[in-house]
């Protein structure tokens, strides 16, 4: 990997850098905002925070039926596995 050695390209790459650093400052400032929403929600209406960053997250992802689908086959499986329910005794494997 070629390291820039004339200063016009270094110059070039530290503004590049400096654009990634802006970035993860808006970033930063965004999740304190986000977290902050979140525990106003949590306080105003006595919900789950955890479930209501759940639901932020498959509402920005536009995957709720993918978040559901992968939720049912956990219930699904933990069940089986744990709680012996949607076992048919007469399928042997």
């Amino acid at each position: 990997m070629p390291i820039p050695t004339n200063t016009e390209e270094r110059n070039k790459l530290k503004g590049m850098l400096t654009e990634i650093t802006n970035c993860m400052f808006r970033i930063d400032s965004e999740r304190d905002q986000i977290k902050e929403i979140l525990e106003n929600a949590t306080e105003e209406y006595e919900l789950d925070k955890k479930q209501l960053r759940r639901i932020a997250m498959a509402l920005h992802k536009a995957n709720y039926a993918e978040a559901k689908e992968e939720n049912d086959e956990f219930e699904f499986l933990y069940e089986s596995i744990l709680e012996g329910r949607h076992i048919d005794p007469n399928h042997i494997v």
